[in-house]
């Protein structure tokens, strides 16, 4: 048999013809599903369905008899938060959950997070554009990941609160964390606390894009805790 022939045969066996096996008593390929006339050669019938995308967090309004706050979504169940309690300015930046699902506007504080006072939120505000500098060179440090090619750069924030730019598991984030010494003899030798949220560079953004209506809440409050109303969140909210 020539050589031609023995290919043309080969190629020819049901297994190349598209069937993975014949029927060990009539020696016949098993039925096979042919797609109708009017079938699309372009169907995505057959592929899974997109899954739904979580609805993005808004911007929420909380109110209560002993104070009030804005909510300002940063990504990640993260939200920037500022406001009033029994008479004091608050900001914070917190860890959000849904306690239910399906009430996508009921969101409830998680533990994770970190309250800055107004002095603390100025001075961050200060140092925004050299967070945001140190940030860039990190994301750079982080691809490839390689500690030893930027050195965290920390910027104090009163107290013993600090805004740390850093990698952290192969990323470039900042670090607002609050921290302590074990002894008033310790000096510079801090130890990080339990309090404390790390912000990706995408986090970092948000919080500077809400940083004037935050600015805002925090001057009404300073102005009169009592005007610090609904209408007058939402007017500083734009919503």
């Amino acid at each position: 048999m020539a050589a031609t022939d023995f290919i043309s045969n080969w190629l020819n066996q049901p297994i190349y013809q598209g069937h993975l096996y014949t029927d060990a008593t009539t020696q016949t390929p098993p039925p096979r599903d042919e797609p109708s006339a009017d079938a699309s050669p372009y169907s995505t019938a057959s592929f899974p369905a997109d899954p739904v995308p979580s609805p993005k967090p808004k911007i929420h309004i909380s109110s209560g008899n002993d104070g009030a706050e804005i909510r300002f979504p940063l990504g990640e169940n993260v939200f920037a938060t500022a406001g009033h309690y029994k008479g004091k300015a608050t900001l914070a930046m917190r860890y959000f959950y849904r306690p239910r699902p399906d009430q996508e506007d009921v969101w409830k504080g998680g533990k994770k997070g970190v309250v800055l006072t107004p002095e603390q939120w100025r001075t961050l505000k200060r140092n925004m554009s050299g967070v945001s500098a140190a940030l860039l060179a990190c994301t750079f440090a982080a691809m490839p990941y390689d500690t030893t090619m930027f050195s965290p750069r920390r910027f104090h924030l009163g107290n013993l609160t600090y805004a740390i730019v850093e990698v952290f598991k192969g990323s470039a984030v900042v670090a607002i964390r609050e921290f302590y010494r074990r002894s008033p003899e310790d000096g510079d030798n801090l130890l990080p606390g339990k309090r404390g949220l790390n912000l990706s560079a995408e986090q970092w953004k948000e919080l500077q894009e809400h940083s004037e209506k935050m600015d805002a809440v925090l001057e009404a409050v300073a102005e009169n805790t009592m005007v610090l109303t609904d209408k007058l969140l939402s007017d500083i909210a734009g919503l």
